[in-house]
Parts: structure tokens; C-alpha cells; sequence
């Protein structure tokens, strides 16, 4: 409270034994100072609802505020607390930067549903990160933060990660919708790994790529039955026409992904120019030999590629170590 020329503080304490005493006590001692960005991490510590009203009453009193940055992975927040926390971010007229962490917390659809609220009024938001896995959050709430967003057409960059939640096709459909509005979007991350999304879902997050030719970095993640060689092969044709794009993970943990699935993304691969990082997951996957060696080909034949990542689980010996030769070379 005394370092009243502070522009940036960070602090993080990640699994300490940190209480609502603590750590109320530093977020009042922030109020008024002149933080442009500030980071706060409290992830595994033992703060409650509590910690986070006192965010919510601190942050408005930092209006110079450009980047926000918060985790509280693990901690005993409700949605009541995530309010609080929203109503304080919404108050940030000049924040350009925004990632919350709460993986692990109790906060469900009302939770997330207030985190879009308090970004749709947002002015000038170039940067997303809502990561809430686990956290009891379905259709309504990815709904509600998809609003959110489409108020911002020009955003560069979103990383939504819904791992382990409720969310289904048509909570992605919504999000699909919102994307198809950020012709501007530099940065893509999108994790539904343990949703019931299947290839209907998907087909909307492809039709929305189509509209983003600005994209340079790609993650898209799903395991699910019900996510096919169809969705490969979308997929993989929407990618192949990013002229800019140059670091690509795609990963299909358990799908219904074949050999035919695997060809398209392999044809993806060999389209991307300018592709300097990727990683495939196919574990879990019905994907043989034959489609292995036109991978490993695939990547002998990108020589821009200096990171490969390629995770296929159920290949004979033989192929491993063609994989493995033509990586080296």
C-alpha cells in the first residue's frame, strides 16, 4: 500500500496455506494504487466467497487497469463469488486482458453466466481466458458467456477451456455463433476433452473457422464418441485454407477417428506453408499402421516444422520407429 508509483504486481502463491485473512487483507491494500496489470494467483490456497467480495470491491478502484489476471484453481468459490469478482472486472473500463482461472470451484452455469455478463460491457477487450473445468458448468452458461464475447468483434485472442463439464452440441453451437463474429482472431484454444460433443457440434465450431483467416496459433481438443472421420475431415479442410497459420494442436482422445480421419489430417499438415508447430492426439483412436507412416511422412516432407508432437497410442513397433527416423531427419 505504500509503493504508490506501482504499475505491475504480481503475486503468486500457488497450494500455500493461504486463509480469507491473508489474502482480504492484500486485496484491500490495492485499492488505489496505479496497477496497469495485475496478477494474483491463489490457486489451492484456502480462500473462500470472501476473498473474492474483496476483489470485487478493490478492482473498480484501480481504473488504469489494462490486464487482469486471477487464479484461484481449487479454491471454495461459489458463484456468488465469481459475481463478485465479475461485478469488480466489469467496472474496468480500460482492461484490454482478461483470464480467470477457476477450475475446481462450485460456481455452474450462474457462475459463468456472470463472467460473460461483465465481459460484454467491456470497451476495448483484445484477450480471453475463462478456464472452468469441473466446475458443474453446462449449455446455459457457455450460452451466456458466448453473448458475452459477440460483443466483441475485434478480439485477437479467446482460450476457453470446459474440460469435465456438462456442455453438449448445442452449448457449442452458441459458442460457434460468437466466433463467427471475430473475423480479427489471432489466437484459438478451445477445450471440450470429457463433453458430450459429437460431429454435429464440431460441424458449427468448422463453419465459424471459416470466417478466421487471421489465425496463427489453432488448439481445438475433444474426446468423445460421437466425434468422427466427419469431423476430421471438416476440419481439415477449413485448416488447410489458414494461409498465416503456424502452430496447430489437434487432439482426439478416444473418438471415432480411423485411418480415413487420420489421411485428412495428414493432408492438413502437408497444406499449412507455413505451420512451425504441431501436435496431433489420436489416442485411443482406431488409427493403424498405414495411416501412421503417411504422418510420419507428412512430417518429413514440412520443412518450416521445428516441434511435432504426435501421440497415436495403438502403432506396431515398425512404425514407431519410422515415426521416430523420420522426426530425426
Amino acid at each position: 500500500g505504500q509503493l504508490k508509483r506501482l504499475v505491475k504486481l504480481t503475486l503468486q502463491v500457488h497450494g500455500c496455506p493461504v486463509t480469507d485473512i491473508g489474502a482480504r487483507a492484500f486485496v484491500s491494500a490495492l485499492a488505489h494504487l496505479p496497477l496497469t496489470s495485475l496478477f494474483l494467483g491463489l490457486s489451492m490456497c484456502r480462500v473462500t466467497d470472501a476473498t473474492a467480495a474483496a476483489l470485487g470491491t478493490a478492482l473498480p478502484q484501480l481504473p488504469e487497469l489494462s490486464d487482469v489476471q486471477l487464479e484461484f484453481y481449487g479454491c471454495q468459490l461459489t458463484d456468488v463469488g465469481v459475481g463478485h469478482i465479475a461485478t469488480g472486472v466489469a467496472a474496468l473500463k480500460k482492461v484490454q486482458r482478461v483470464e480467470l482461472e477457476l477450475c475446481g470451484n462450485d460456481i455452474g452455469d450462474k457462475g459463468l453466466a456472470a463472467v460473460g455478463a461483465a465481459l460484454g460491457l467491456l470497451c476495448d477487450l483484445q484477450q480471453v481466458r475463462v478456464s472452468c473445468g469441473g466446475c458443474r458448468v453446462g449449455n446455459e452458461g457457455v450460452s451466456r458467456i458466448s453473448r458475452g464475447l459477440k460483443e466483441h468483434v475485434g478480439l485477437k485472442s479467446v482460450n476457453l477451456l470446459l474440460f469435465r463439464t456438462k456442455v453438449s452440441d448445442s452449448g457449442v453451437v452458441d459458442f460457434g455463433e460468437a466466433l463467427a463474429r471475430m473475423p480479427q482472431m489471432e489466437n484459438l484454444v478451445l477445450n471440450l476433452c470429457g463433453c458430450d460433443v459429437t460431429d454435429s457440434g464440431v460441424e458449427r465450431i468448422s463453419a465459424a473457422l471459416v470466417h478466421m483467416r487471421s489465425l496463427s496459433t489453432l488448439s481445438l481438443i475433444f474426446s468423445k464418441h460421437g466425434v468422427s472421420d466427419v469431423t476430421a475431415h471438416e476440419l481439415g479442410g477449413v485448416i488447410g485454407e489458414m494461409e498465416k497459420l503456424t502452430t496447430l494442436s489437434l487432439n482426439f482422445d478416444a473418438c471415432d477417428i480411423t485411418d480415413a480421419g487420420a489421411h485428412s489430417i495428414t493432408r492438413t499438415i502437408m497444406s499449412l506453408r507455413h505451420l512451425t508447430r504441431a501436435r496431433v492426439g489420436l489416442p485411443g483412436c482406431d488409427v493403424g499402421d498405414a495411416a501412421a507412416r503417411r504422418l510420419a511422412s507428412a512430417v518429413a516432407r514440412s520443412p518450416h516444422l521445428v516441434a511435432v508432437s504426435v501421440d497415436v497410442g495403438s502403432l506396431l513397433a515398425t512404425s514407431v520407429q519410422q515415426l521416430r527416423k523420420l522426426v530425426q531427419k
